[in-house]
C-alpha cells in the first residue's frame, strides 16, 4: 500500500500545507500506544510485525522512583533494535530531573509525558489526565523536561482533549510551542469520557491544524484503512494504536503492507498469552480484546470469561480457532461486543 496523504516518509512535511519537520524517520505512520499493564504485549508485536515506534507503559515519577523489572527488560531488550519511547507520569517537576538521570542511560529514543491517563486512581493524585486541570504545573514540568532532554532524544507529550470538557488542548498546545516540544499524541476524548464515549473525530482536523508540532492521533482507531483515512483527512503525522493492537497485534505488519492474519495465527497469539503471562486474570484481560474479533455472537468471550484455568483457555483456542485456521481473522472488531463492559460499554445518554 502507498503512504497516506500528509505523510511523506523520513523527515518529510506533515499535514496538508504544514511544513513541520518530523523528529523521527518513521517508514509507517502507525505507532504503538503506551498502555498500563500491557508491556508484555510489545514483545509479541515485535515478533509478528513491529511498528517503527514503540511507546511503553508509564513509569511513575516521585521522590523514590522505581522501575519495574518488566519495564526495564523491555527497554533493554528491545531498545537496541527498535525505537522505544519511555513514558513518565508524575506532578513534581524536581523529581523528573532525577528520573531522567537514570532514563538517559537506557537504550531509548525519547521521553513522553503522560497527561492522559483517565483512571480515577491516577487522576485523583493530580497526575496523568488530572494535570489537565492545572496547566501551570504542566508548564513547569514540560519546561523542566525540555531543559534536561537534548537530541538525539526527543521530548513528546500525550494528552486528552480536556478533563471534563474538550477545552484544555489549546492551552496544552501553547505550552508545547513555548518549550519547543518535538511532537505530541492527542487522544480524541476527555478524561471524563474514559472509554465509554466515542472518540471525538469531529475535532480531529481542528486539533491537527492547531498543533505546533507533528501530531499523532489516538482513540478508537481499529484498522489500517481507518487510520490511513484519518491521516489523509486531517494531515496528521500518524496514528497511535492502543487497544486495537491488543485485539489485532498484526496491525503494524498490515500497515507495512504485510499479509492479513489467519485464525491459526490468532491461536498462536492465544497460546503466547497463556504461556507468557503470570496469572489467569491477566491472561483473560488480554483475551478480552482478542475475543472481539473471533465471532459476532461473542461465544468465545463468554466461554473465555467462564474459564478458570490455563488448560481450559488453551482448549478453548483449540476448539474455536484452530478449526478455522486458514480463514482470515477479522481486522475490525464485531459490533456490540466490549472487552471491558464495566469500562467501555456506553451508558444511557452518553454522547460524543
Amino acid at each position: 500500500m502507498g503512504e497516506a496523504a500528509g505523510f511523506h516518509g523520513p523527515y518529510g512535511a506533515v499535514g496538508a500545507g504544514k511544513e513541520l519537520m518530523t523528529p523521527l524517520d518513521l517508514q509507517s505512520p502507525f505507532v504503538l500506544s503506551p498502555m498500563c499493564d500491557f508491556t508484555s504485549m510489545g514483545k509479541f508485536v515485535a515478533q509478528v510485525g513491529p511498528p517503527d515506534l514503540f511507546h511503553i507503559e508509564y513509569a511513575r515519577v516521585h521522590a523514590n522512583t522505581s522501575w519495574s523489572q518488566d519495564w526495564l527488560d523491555f527497554v533493554c531488550g528491545y531498545g537496541p533494535q527498535h525505537r522505544v519511547i519511555a513514558q513518565l507520569i508524575g506532578c513534581e517537576p524536581e523529581y523528573f530531573v532525577k528520573a531522567l538521570e537514570f532514563a538517559r542511560k537506557l537504550p531509548i529514543s525519547g521521553i513522553d509525558l503522560n497527561l492522559g491517563c483517565p483512571a480515577p486512581k491516577i487522576y485523583k493524585q493530580n497526575v496523568g489526565g488530572g494535570l489537565l486541570r492545572d496547566l501551570d504545573v504542566v508548564d513547569r514540568i514540560v519546561g523542566t523536561l525540555r531543559e534536561a532532554i537534548d537530541p538525539p532524544l526527543t521530548l513528546s507529550v500525550k494528552f486528552r482533549l480536556g478533563f471534563e470538557n474538550p477545552d484544555a488542548w489549546e492551552g496544552v498546545f501553547s505550552i508545547l510551542k513555548k518549550h519547543s516540544v518535538d511532537w505530541c499524541t492527542v487522544h480524541l476524548r476527555t478524561v471524563s469520557d474514559g472509554y465509554r464515549v466515542p472518540a471525538r473525530f469531529n475535532l480531529a482536523h481542528e486539533v491537527v491544524e492547531a498543533s505546533p508540532c507533528p501530531i499523532l492521533l489516538n482513540g478508537d482507531i481499529q484498522t489500517v484503512t481507518q487510520g490511513r483515512e484519518l491521516i489523509a483527512s486531517t494531515g496528521a503525522w500518524g496514528v497511535s494504536i492502543g487497544r486495537a493492537a491488543l485485539r489485532y497485534p498484526w496491525i503494524f505488519r498490515r500497515a507495512h503492507g504485510g499479509a492479513p492474519a489467519t485464525y491459526a495465527e490468532a491461536y498462536e497469539y492465544l497460546k503466547w498469552i497463556v504461556t507468557n503471562l503470570r496469572s489467569v486474570g491477566h491472561i483473560k484481560g488480554h483475551l478480552n480484546f482478542l475475543g472481539l474479533s473471533v465471532d459476532a455472537q461473542g461465544r468465545f468471550l463468554k466461554r473465555m470469561r467462564q474459564s478458570r484455568t490455563t488448560e481450559e483457555l488453551l482448549r478453548l483456542g483449540e476448539e474455536t480457532l484452530l478449526p478455522r485456521g486458514s480463514e482470515i481473522f477479522p481486522e475490525a472488531p464485531f459490533s456490540n461486543l466490549y472487552a471491558r463492559p464495566s469500562m467501555e460499554k456506553p451508558k444511557c445518554g452518553s454522547n460524543g
